[in-house]
């Protein structure tokens, strides 16, 4: 995958991303103590997940392939201002088992030309299968931009975990396995690890931005060195933090 920009966390917006939870949606099924409650509260805040007509967020739930390429639009439409839906995505001929009327025809279809999440051997996404925590974690290094430094460290999914475990995003996950489906409660926190990263709207501060503590130690790890945000192709619209 190209690389097209580069950016570091806001502390502002992080710190309003992450502790201010006043507005918080709340549901029956979150505790306040639950280990996931802080991640619920920042994804529900922005619009990222929310919770079905009962009122419950339904953690142990497992997402699904479509879920998580509507996921992973809403994540770019909140950091990018980037439409999470755009009707030109809107075509019946990238899987055979996604047909135009498929309700998440569109932002599949839009994951698969950004090239953030691929298709099964057969030709087909299997769009109601659970996604995996592999498959889960990939399109979020992807989303960032370290497809090139995954693939450089072995590829799929051991360099995409590895460069995610290097982030942080794998921070406070619990239960989750390679080939495991992952549960609601767990894309929660896998987003909102992304969002300390990659903080919604942070596309409206392009010069010279703070860099993270997580992203600090990455460059030193990989002997990145950071550099000024630029914008080498905004027809993708793809951010990336790695230099």
């Amino acid at each position: 995958m190209k690389k097209y920009v580069q950016t570091f966390a806001i502390p502002v917006l992080l710190a309003a991303l992450l502790t201010v939870h006043a507005s918080a949606l709340t549901f029956g099924d979150v505790g306040g103590d639950a280990w996931y409650a802080s991640a619920v509260s920042d994804v529900s805040d922005i619009g990222i997940m929310v919770g079905d007509d009962l009122g419950n967020f339904n953690p142990d739930k497992p997402v699904t392939r479509a879920e998580m390429a509507i996921i992973v639009c809403r994540v770019l439409e909140r950091t990018l201002d980037e439409d999470a839906y755009a009707p030109v995505y809107l075509v019946s001929e990238n899987f055979p088992d996604v047909p135009e009327s498929h309700w998440a025809n569109g932002y599949i279809n839009k994951v698969s030309f950004l090239e953030i999440a691929v298709g099964y051997d057969n030709g087909n996404f299997g769009p109601g299968d659970n996604v995996t925590y592999e498959q889960a974690v990939t399109m979020l290094v992807r989303a960032l931009g370290g497809g090139d430094d995954a693939a450089a460290q072995g590829g799929y999914p051991k360099g995409f975990l590895q460069v995610a475990g290097h982030l942080g995003l794998l921070s406070g996950l619990q239960g989750a396995a390679e080939g495991k489906p992952l549960s609601r409660a767990n894309v929660a926190v896998l987003l909102s690890n992304y969002f300390r990263l990659n903080p919604p709207n942070a596309f409206r501060y392009p010069h010279n931005p703070p860099k993270s503590p997580v992203a600090t130690e990455y460059f030193l790890l990989f002997d990145h060195k950071a550099a000024e945000c630029t914008v080498e192709d905004q027809s993708y619209g793809l951010r990336n933090i790695f230099g």
